[in-house]
């Protein structure tokens, strides 16, 4: 499929000391990969990282070529850190589908607790009450998918306030590519488990993306994985701004599309230097 590239310019060109900044051009998305690619990738990964099931399956569908994905599986990238070696692949993902950090550490001075001396304003260090390493995946427990939805929805918004990217997301998207794992959330009050992406590095990125994009924590965490149909929904919207002539379109509109996919690096092993485990 040939991409249709809205080459007009007409967000202002900034010049930053010596450095010129484009602004990034407007591409049409492409439509959601066949199911039978999708169907591959999901067996693929269990295969060969040991993943669940349920996160196997929406591992799979987070990606906008899951058929550049599939080679990566047998040979994933791998990442030095001390005491071994992390194993990911990488590739081009639907923003959408991302979850930032619901206990992004980045927000820990702004959280005050008894032990401060002041009284609770933020339950984040509450509301997971296990978390589990896995071969190729984490699992987590929270108390409930709305406390979840809360948390998740602060933290972006302590996120937004204290970082803010440079270039500027709406100008350019997501210029480095968020890091994570996929992990499975249970609830304490029975609700159903869901799988999502989480990212554990990048989270001011793709908070800022998320802004932009008009998202709630709800649609990253409920409506986006239920089905493909939101997703068909989300490509629909993002293209009919890119095939609208360019003097109709607004800032809102440019930082929509630049902000609907990014490159994206998922953990999906660790390989020690020496011993047996082989979990996160």
């Amino acid at each position: 499929m040939t991409s249709t590239i809205n080459t007009s310019l007409p967000s202002p060109v900034q010049v930053i000391g010596e450095r010129t900044e484009m602004p990034r051009p407007l591409r049409r998305l492409p439509d959601l990969p066949p199911p039978g690619v999708i169907r591959d990738l999901r067996a693929a990964v269990k295969k060969a990282f040991g993943m669940s099931d349920r996160a196997a399956g929406a591992m799979s569908t987070i990606w906008v070529h899951p058929d550049a994905i599939l080679p990566q599986i047998s040979q994933p990238r791998r990442m030095r850190i001390p005491g071994g070696h992390l194993l990911y692949i990488d590739g081009l993902a639907w923003t959408p589908r991302l979850m930032a950090d619901p206990l992004n550490p980045r927000n820990a001075d702004q959280n005050y607790y008894p032990l401060a001396g002041g009284e609770a304003i933020s339950h984040d260090e509450s509301l997971i009450s296990s978390a589990e390493s896995l071969q190729g995946e984490l699992a987590m427990t929270a108390s409930s998918p709305r406390e979840l939805l809360h948390a998740l929805e602060e933290a972006m918004k302590k996120t937004r306030k204290s970082n803010s990217p440079n270039p500027p997301i709406r100008d350019q998207g997501i210029m480095d590519a968020p890091l994570g794992v996929m992990t499975v959330l249970s609830f304490d009050d029975g609700s159903q488990d869901i799988a999502v992406p989480l990212v554990r590095e990048g989270s001011s990125r793709t908070s800022w993306a998320h802004f932009e994009l008009g998202l709630s924590p709800e649609h990253t965490v409920l409506r986006m994985p239920a089905g493909a149909k939101a997703m068909t929904e989300f490509i629909a919207e993002i293209n009919a701004i890119v095939d609208r002539p360019a003097s109709e379109l607004n800032e809102n509109d440019r930082a929509r599309v630049r902000c609907a996919t990014t490159n994206f690096q998922l953990f999906v092993g660790f390989e020690p230097d020496s011993g047996t485990c082989q979990d996160f």
